[in-house]
């Protein structure tokens, strides 16, 4: 992995918010925006944020589904990560 890319994911996964996140989708599979901001307490242009964080880091990725963008974990690799950083068995 270049260094570049894990800076990205180092950055990504050393925010609290993006980790609650990350916890969110371990726990549910797909998050909209609103359920991101909702989560997090903040407003929807700071949840985006997070969310576009993440999916540059390679965490997440996107798809619209309607008038829904939604974010789901990239891959199990990714799932397997945010497990250990977390410490979840």
């Amino acid at each position: 992995m270049p260094y570049q890319e894990a800076t990205r994911l180092f950055k990504a996964l050393g925010n609290e918010r993006r980790l609650k996140i990350l916890r969110h989708l371990l726990d549910f599979s797909e998050c909209s925006v609103l359920e991101a901001a909702r989560l997090l307490g903040v407003t929807h242009p700071a949840a985006v944020k997070h969310l576009q964080c993440l999916e540059r880091a390679r965490c997440v990725e996107r798809d619209r589904s309607g008038q829904y963008v939604l974010s789901r974990l990239n891959d199990e690799s990714t799932a397997f990560l945010i497990r250990a950083v977390l410490g979840i068995v």
